[in-house]
This record gives structure tokens, C-alpha cells and sequence, in this order.
């Protein structure tokens, strides 16, 4: 019985879902039980949102299917309880895609140009986000990139890079990488700066710091994953 992300839980049998693939990261590699594990953002046909995971060997099984932006049809993946950092919203569950789940791509010509939509914050609305455990996503123009640097941690000597992005009101605002993103997707932007290139980001979360606000991906490096996208040319102004 086809049905939406809420409806399912893990007592829920012969369920199947319609989902579009909303981000998809890189292989990583846990720093704790050094496994590998590829993460997902699926979105249902409501507009509803959960993290998915595939872990080792199913990996290889599903490389290369679940590509961004494509809509499948899945079912029999694992649900299980969620940390509070991996669910989104109201919903108390992730899902373990395994080689037994069963994956089928959407033949329908109108999915093929169908993307996910989200809600862009404007830097001039950010103060209720300030501080507070709700993410929020932006589209901006990276300006500038600052070098690479450690800085000192309760949890020791991290590596940040920091990133100077305006959006549509003009307002420039710090974008502070963390960790893994800043010999990712940091040194992405940093290869493309001189072309202005202009980025989605999701799951950002926005702090005070001394007279004005920054954007961090500091959570996001160890419980939620964020999506930076670049996109080269799109009417946004």
C-alpha cells in the first residue's frame, strides 16, 4: 500500500513510499566503529523528510541508485528509532536502506524535472533561528574565502574554514565550515570564488557571535549532515 513518511513506523508491514532524493553524501567512514556509511534525504510526495542510511556491503548494492533528484518507489527498509539530532521534526524515525529493500525508479515523465522544495531563510529574517535547535536553508553568493585554520575545542584542535556570503537583501554574513566540510565542499567554493558561485545549503544553524550573527555547519559535522550545492547560473535576484 503506497503511503507517506508519518504513516510508517516499525510495526508498519507492506508499506511502500513514493520519495525523491533530496541529498546524497559522499562514502564516510565513522570515527567511532569505523564503518562506512552513506547518507540520504528522503522526501515524500507531502513534502515530509527523513534520514536515511546505508551501511558497508549495502553500499555497493546501492551506489548507484538513489541518484539526487530522481523519484522511487521504496519499501521494506528498516525503521528504527531515532537520535534526536537525526530526526526531522515530528517524525521519531530513520530509516536502514539494506539489500533487502526493494528500490524502483519512477517511470512518470512528469517526476523527471520534479525537484524538492525548501524554505530559504533570508539573512534579514534569521533572529528567531538564532541559537535555537531549528535548522534553516539559504541561498546565497559566496563572496570570500578565508584560509583554512585550527582552533581550539572541548573536544580538541578542530580545522575550520570560514566562507563570506551575501544573499538577496545584500547583507554579508560568515558561513563557519567545520571539520570534514572544509576539505569538502569548502575547498569546492575556494576553487570557484573568483566565478561568485552561488549556493543552496541545508540543515545550517545560525549563532551569535560578539556583535552579529554567523551561519555554522559545527552540528552538522557530528549528528545531522548538511547539503551545499553549487549552482552555476539561476535567477534568484
Amino acid at each position: 500500500m503506497e503511503t507517506t513518511i508519518n504513516n510508517i513506523n516499525p510495526t508498519t508491514s507492506n508499506w511502500k513510499a513514493k520519495m525523491i532524493v533530496g541529498y546524497k553524501s559522499l562514502v564516510q567512514t565513522s570515527p567511532y566503529k569505523h564503518k562506512k556509511y552513506l547518507k540520504l534525504t528522503l522526501i515524500d510526495t507531502k513534502g515530509n523528510k527523513v534520514e536515511a542510511t546505508i551501511f558497508e556491503s549495502d553500499i555497493d548494492t546501492w551506489k548507484d541508485t538513489l541518484n539526487m533528484y530522481q523519484w522511487y518507489y521504496i519499501s521494506n527498509a528498516r525503521v528504527t528509532k531515532a537520535h534526536d539530532h537525526f530526526k526531522y521534526k515530528d517524525y521519531p524515525y530513520q530509516w536502514i536502506i539494506t539489500c533487502t529493500t526493494k528500490i524502483e525508479e519512477s517511470t512518470k515523465n512528469e517526476d523527471k524535472n520534479q525537484q524538492p522544495e525548501y524554505k530559504i531563510v533570508n539573512f534579514n529574517d534569521l533572529d528567531p533561528y538564532i541559537s535555537s535547535k531549528e535548522d534553516l536553508d539559504i541561498l546565497a553568493v559566496a563572496i570570500q574565502v578565508k584560509e583554512p585554520k585550527d582552533v581550539t575545542t572541548t573536544y580538541g584542535i578542530k580545522r575550520i574554514q570560514e566562507i563570506y556570503l551575501i544573499d538577496k537583501s545584500f547583507k554579508p554574513i560568515c558561513l563557519t565550515m567545520w571539520g570534514r566540510f572544509v576539505n569538502d565542499e569548502a575547498q569546492k567554493i575556494s576553487d570557484m570564488i573568483d566565478e561568485k558561485p552561488i549556493i543552496l545549503a541545508t540543515n545550517i544553524s545560525a549563532k551569535p557571535f560578539k556583535d552579529c550573527k554567523i551561519l555554522d555547519t559545527r552540528k552538522s559535522c557530528y549528528y545531522k549532515f548538511i547539503t551545499i550545492i553549487l549552482l552555476h547560473v539561476m535567477s534568484w535576484m
